[in-house]
């Protein structure tokens, strides 16, 4: 295991908070699900993974901690905060493990202080985890994320080469990992930044996670129970995110085209929520199974890496004490052979595909849009404005 990354903070023995702040693309939701199912376990050793405040899915904190930093955007927040404040009052533990990718944003890459205010209010000290990708392989799943979704329409070099130039605003901010290492960033609490390198995911990322969390634990004296033997004795994750692939991105692109120009980014964000359900649920009727989509090619892939590359040096010594690019090896070039049906490939002519892709998307079109009326009409009213 790599060295933990601490700033230290002096100060007396606190309740501790884990903020476990992803990052996206990172292996989260596994993660959040094997917390989910332990939940339970945890609690008797001394740590909260409370159910107040969590989403929909009901195994991570997005909408209390969105409500927190002053960005609601699934749920209106109604009592939510209330119900954090009664579990943590009621229910006996010395740390509270809270996690969302969303965390990643307010804490490290357009930080603001309100969730740390708000934590620290209540009584605890703070330590933040967070897992870094290297940037060719995260923007290549980012894509694919934004796609499936229905909110990415554009080619994935165009995409890649201004989220590179910063055309494409925001997407880019949260491979800035240098940004990490400045401590008016990092300084209202310890942290720990592990790398989601190759070995982490083929453990699993719940596996490097608890042994970091018990290192924490051993450093803080927090939570002395919790220990290897009892973590060996844990559920196993229920794995997540189903991979994409190259026809479900191709419809994926062409939805997302005909839904960009009728919303906002705000509104489209939410009401896109069941758009990868609806083609994903299509193709299994169709009976079309899929490897993962890759846009990468070795163009793509060493201008990611060259554009990244000094800044990283950085990071990776002072996190890990190694280069990142021993952390992270260079895929070799049998690695990135695109599959993207819109371009010419090993495949085979993009035009090949094209009928096929067409008649996909025009058979699924009705149910998107059935599917986002709903969502529509479901959304709560916005916050008032405090002008």
């Amino acid at each position: 295991m790599f060295n933990i990354w601490q700033r230290k903070k002096s100060g007396t023995r606190e309740r501790l908070c884990i903020l476990h702040a992803g990052q996206h693309k990172t292996g989260s939701t596994t993660l959040q699900n094997f917390l989910t199912q332990n939940a339970n376990r945890l609690q008797r050793d001394g740590v909260l993974y409370p159910k107040a405040g969590r989403s929909l899915a009901r195994t991570q904190h997005v909408d209390l901690l969105r409500l927190i930093a002053g960005q609601p955007l699934f749920s209106s927040g109604d009592g939510l905060i209330e119900a954090f404040d009664e579990e943590i009052a009621h229910t006996d533990h010395e740390v509270l493990l809270l996690s969302s990718e969303f965390l990643c944003s307010p804490l490290y890459f357009r930080p603001n202080r309100l969730v740390q205010d708000f934590l620290t209010a209540r009584g605890y000290r703070l330590h933040g985890v967070m897992y870094l990708r290297d940037q060719p392989e995260y923007l290549n799943s980012a894509y694919a994320e934004r796609v499936k979704m229905g909110r990415e329409h554009r080619p994935f070099a165009e995409f890649a080469e201004g989220v590179l130039t910063g055309t494409i605003s925001g997407a880019g901010t949260a491979m800035e990992f240098h940004r990490l290492r400045r401590p008016e960033v990092t300084d209202w609490g310890t942290q720990t930044f592990r790398p989601y390198s190759r070995a982490v995911r083929r453990n699993g990322v719940e596996a490097d996670f608890m042994e970091t969390l018990l290192g924490i634990l051993a450093e803080t004296g927090h939570a002395p129970g919790l220990t290897a033997e009892r973590v060996a004795g844990f559920a196993p994750a229920e794995r997540a995110n189903i991979s994409t692939g190259p026809l479900h991105i191709a419809i994926g692109r062409r939805v997302a085209a005909s839904l960009a120009p009728r919303f906002d980014h705000r509104t489209l964000v939410r009401v896109t929520e069941g758009v990868y359900t609806v083609i994903h649920e299509m193709l299994l009727r169709e009976g079309i199974s899929e490897r993962s989509y890759t846009g990468l090619t070795p163009e793509i892939y060493a201008r990611i890496r060259a554009h990244y590359a000094h800044r990283n040096r950085g990071v990776g010594r002072e996190f890990w004490e190694r280069s990142w690019a021993r952390v992270f090896p260079a895929l070799p070039a049998t690695r990135l052979v695109t599959n993207d049906l819109d371009l010419d490939s090993p495949r085979g002519p993009a035009g090949r595909q094209e009928k096929k892709v067409n008649r996909l998307f025009r058979l699924v079109m009705p149910e998107i849009e059935a599917s986002v009326a709903a969502a529509l009409a479901a959304l709560p009213p916005e916050p008032a404005s405090q002008d």
